[in-house]
């Protein structure tokens, strides 16, 4: 059985996605014979009129997991890594970091995996607090390929030192025969409790209460917050504010149709675009049934927001307001601001979380320690490695400007990023 058309490659991420699925189902099945995915190259002409623009025809053939000129889209690696013959069992970083070693599938036909060649590199990163970045450094070996014939398995060792600790990261590539790179896959080194701050003496904290705003100090760094909502309204650093402000908010869409959940009817909702949405059973988007809704205003709780003293930080908190079961803030001594929340929402939702007012002109660009290059759907997760990533802002439409990996979307993993 071989499907045609399983999957199609709209835009950076059709081609990819629950193709994992796909393919353990087809491996699993005596009479699985593989599937097509439609198609290989975006498809475009060139506009003459309008100066050598490439032009998909809207979404009716940009879909190729490579692009016109045959850049690489998401899918691509998505393709690249689930197609890949060499591939590692299941490997929680965790168990990587103890046991420093993984064990090999060899899904070749008639390869031995000693006849491949695997490197390993130990990466260190900039801290995010670091005021000035530096190069990554690498720590790179290549390892001895184990032998395993077609369809067996293999364990290999990463041959870390005896701090793994002192790296942020582990890479593993496995390259062919013919040298040409199959896949890559890494692991974090570190607790996510490692790159928690380090707060001075608290003395270096002050808050201060009046005019229905709760005001923290953190050295240069300075946020308000509306006493009564615990939404953030501002934060600024010295002079300069800082483009994050009157959140968090939950947001949700629904391509059911986006009305307000019942929990929530007795607030007003507004479409991303700003138009203003009264509860009720009849609440739909202001755009189309896709729009992201945002609960601007909701019930407040039985109290405002509570402020509490501890010996590392200073916590705003509000239990049972707006929608949320619990919002609660930390700032510390060195400026570090954290949010923990919770809420339910009961339906069927295509996406949900929550939402911030942002300056997007005032975005330049990102670095982050996290999964990446490019953004991820749920159903299409490979594709990506953890590492150490930045990209410039842009503000690009897929199916009309191939300049991959996209700023804008999802990512996942991540530990920190500025």
């Amino acid at each position: 059985m071989c499907p045609v058309e399983t999957l199609q490659a709209l835009y950076d991420g059709g081609g990819g996605a629950s193709l994992a699925d796909y393919m353990a189902a087809i491996e699993d099945s005596p009479n699985g014979g593989g599937l097509f995915i439609w198609e290989m190259v975006d498809e475009a002409i060139a506009r003459t009129d309008k100066g050598g623009e490439l032009d998909p025809s809207g979404t009716r053939s940009c879909d190729g997991i490579v692009g016109p000129h045959h850049e690489l889209e998401a899918s691509y690696f998505a393709a690249r890594d689930i197609f890949s013959p060499v591939q590692v069992e299941n490997a929680p970083a965790a168990s990587v970091r103890k046991m420093g070693r993984v064990t090999l599938q060899n899904k070749f036909h008639d390869t031995d995996l000693n006849q491949c060649r695997f490197v390993r590199e130990l990466v260190k990163c900039p801290s995010p607090t670091d005021r000035t970045w530096f190069k990554p450094v690498v720590n790179s070996a290549q390892l001895p390929a184990p032998s395993a014939a077609p369809g067996g398995t293999a364990m290999l060792d990463l041959k870390l030192p005896g701090s793994p600790g002192d790296f942020d990261y582990v890479k593993l590539a496995a390259y062919g025969p013919d040298d040409i790179l199959l896949r890559e896959w890494s692991w974090p080194m570190c607790e996510r409790a490692s790159y928690m701050p380090v707060t001075a003496a608290k003395d270096k904290l002050s808050v201060n209460e009046a005019g229905g705003q709760i005001k923290v100090k953190a050295g240069e760094l300075s946020f308000t917050f509306d006493a009564a909502t615990a939404r953030l309204i501002e934060a600024r650093r010295d002079n300069t504010i800082l483009p994050l402000r009157n959140g968090p908010d939950i947001a949700w869409a629904a391509s059911t149709g986006s009305a307000i959940p019942q929990q929530l009817r007795d607030g007003v909702a507004r479409a991303d675009e700003g138009k203003v949405k009264q509860g009720g059973e009849n609440s739909k988007p202001a755009k189309n049934d896709a729009t992201t809704i945002r609960l601007a205003t909701a019930p407040l709780g039985t109290s405002g927001a509570q402020v509490v003293k501890h010996s590392d930080r200073i916590e705003i908190f509000q239990n049972n307001a707006r929608g949320f079961n619990r919002l609660s803030w930390n700032i510390f001594a060195d400026g570090t601001l954290s949010l923990d929340y919770s809420y339910k929402l009961t339906g069927t939702f295509d996406s949900f979380g929550i939402s911030f007012d942002s300056d997007e002109p005032a975005m330049k660009s990102v670095t982050w320690l996290g999964q990446a290059p490019n953004p991820v759907w749920k159903n299409r997760l490979e594709g990506g490695t953890f590492g150490f990533w930045s990209k410039d802002y842009a503000d690009t439409e897929p199916g009309r400007v191939w300049n991959y990996p996209y700023f804008k979307g999802c990512h996942w993993d991540t530990v920190w990023f500025r």
